[in-house]
């Protein structure tokens, strides 16, 4: 019994950690609004440090390098199909309650559609054109990652 508790007290404050908005409420909405900003500051940021940012097309993940499809320079002169470096696929990113935790995690899938950051020639973020509520809107983060050249 003493070990129970001692696991629920050790587990308790990362059960709390993220919490339960309703949709739509004050509390979300306000948190919706400081998460869009913290983004949008993150995406000028790295933009800033980034050699080339553009919208790719997924064509292969391999252990520590991808094959992407250049659609929409944004940044550098990023064109054709490209050869990149990524962390390994197996690499834990940052997990969080919000997507500014996960900001810079790298997640390439074969055909999906991602904004790729290459700082030091290694993808440094790669996300989804799909978005949720939560996420930097696709046309905010092109904008600001077109305005860091």
């Amino acid at each position: 019994m003493r070990q129970l508790i001692l696991l629920l007290c050790l587990f308790a404050p990362l059960a709390s950690a993220c919490p339960s908005l309703v949709v739509g409420s004050e509390g979300h909405r306000a948190i919706q609004v400081q998460e869009l900003a913290v983004q949008k500051r993150l995406a000028g940021e790295l933009a800033t440090r980034a050699e080339a940012v553009f919208v790719a097309e997924v064509l292969e993940r391999q252990n520590h390098s991808a094959q992407l499809r250049v659609l929409q320079p944004l940044k550098g002169r990023p064109s054709g199909v490209l050869q990149v470096r990524t962390p390994p696929p197996n690499a834990l990113g940052t997990i969080g309650c919000w997507p500014s935790a996960m900001f810079t995690n790298v997640t390439l899938l074969p055909g999906e559609r991602v904004v790729v950051y290459l700082v030091d020639g290694e993808v440094a973020r790669a996300a989804s054109v799909s978005r949720g509520e939560m996420d930097i809107p696709l046309d905010a983060e092109l904008a600001i990652a077109a305005a860091g050249n």
